[in-house]
């Protein structure tokens, strides 16, 4: 079924990236790869959600993307859901300083541990797919 040039499966299959994103971007565990709160040392097993950053918006200008801010607005961190396999769930990671120019994407594999945290297992090679400018 179409409506509009959607189809009814595409927009399914894009509320399911929504709400996978939304889900990653509460439980990703932050000490397993480069980001800007790692060096603030989190304890072991710490989530975004157990961070400041628990202020979550859908993105408005890109389809299954959703953000975390802090109270301040001083930081944001987004994850894409880009493809979902066998071995794992492909997201582009984005870590940005609102007040400042620190601005880094990153490919990331990851996959739910028996927590229910979703921890990276690979950091991919930078891709076309996964790169972001200054709007």
């Amino acid at each position: 079924m179409s409506v509009g040039g959607l189809s009814l499966a595409d927009s399914v299959a894009e509320g399911r990236d929504e709400a996978l994103a939304l889900s990653i971007l509460k439980h990703l565990e932050v000490n397993g790869f480069r980001n800007f709160l790692r060096p603030r040392h989190y304890p072991a097993g710490t989530t975004l959600g157990q961070t400041p950053y628990r202020i979550y918006e859908k993105v408005a200008d890109a389809e299954g993307t959703y953000s975390a801010v802090d109270e301040e607005r001083s930081w944001i961190y987004s994850v894409e859901v880009m493809e979902q396999g066998n071995q794992g769930i492909t997201i582009c990671f984005v870590d940005q300083n609102l007040r400042g120019s620190y601005l880094f994407a990153s490919p990331l594999r990851v996959e739910k541990n028996r927590a229910g945290h979703y921890v990276v297992v690979k950091e991919l090679p930078k891709t076309p797919a996964c790169s972001i400018t200054r709007g």
